[in-house]
């Protein structure tokens, strides 16, 4: 069952989104909706990085990938959601520092490719 649960994307990214939606309130509550902001994205980059650790024991290595993007694409959308609609505060307000939204953009189909290289030198 902990496998199951630490290896399927499903599982990997409704945890990131469950803890995602308590640190957002947990920050609003304590007055700072700009670090709320940024655990949100760093949460994201928790999901980036857990999801490509455990794609390297993948059995279908292209059913992952497809799963994991498309999941990925969707926490990414609900993310900005959630951080406006729990943080009360909007994008456009977060200002410059929204700028850590790029980082999962950024990293993740970097991650990917060294999952790929990894799971090529393993076989």
């Amino acid at each position: 069952m902990v496998q199951l649960f630490l290896l399927t994307p499903l599982y990997q990214a409704l945890t990131v989104s469950a803890l995602m939606g308590l640190a957002l309130l947990w920050f609003r509550v304590k007055g700072a909706p700009r670090a709320g902001w940024n655990a949100a994205a760093l949460l994201i980059l928790l999901f980036c990085v857990w999801n490509t650790i455990a794609g390297i024991w993948a059995t279908s290595i292209w059913h992952y990938l497809a799963i994991s993007a498309g999941l990925f694409v969707l926490l990414y959308l609900a993310t900005l959601w959630l951080a406006s609609t729990l943080s009360g505060m909007n994008l456009d307000e977060f200002g410059p520092d929204a700028m850590i939204f790029l980082a999962p953009i950024l990293y993740y189909p970097c991650l990917l490719l060294i999952m790929g290289v990894i799971r090529l030198l393993a076989h």
